[in-house]
């Protein structure tokens, strides 16, 4: 395999912890019809372990990923 050549994998889930562990970047989609919503990048040093998933980082991305789904109306408070 040559190294300069870099892979994508794309997950769709509903875990959002999940998401925010395993991905470096997440797109938020809107209910239907599916669009972008938001944006964000995880800058949460890798490997993600349970000390990393801790931080206060990760806390945030999850509550902000939380309320873009309760912001939408997919996720009642």
């Amino acid at each position: 395999m040559n190294p300069s050549v870099r892979k994508s994998r794309v997950f769709i889930t509903h875990e959002i912890q999940d998401t925010a562990q395993l991905a470096n970047r997440i797109i938020v989609m809107t209910p239907r019809p599916g669009r972008i919503y938001k944006e964000l990048t995880v800058d949460t040093p890798r490997p993600r372990y349970e000390k990393a998933l801790a931080d206060d980082k990760f806390y945030h991305l999850v509550e902000e990923i939380k309320q873009s789904f309760i912001k939408q109306g997919v996720i009642k408070r």
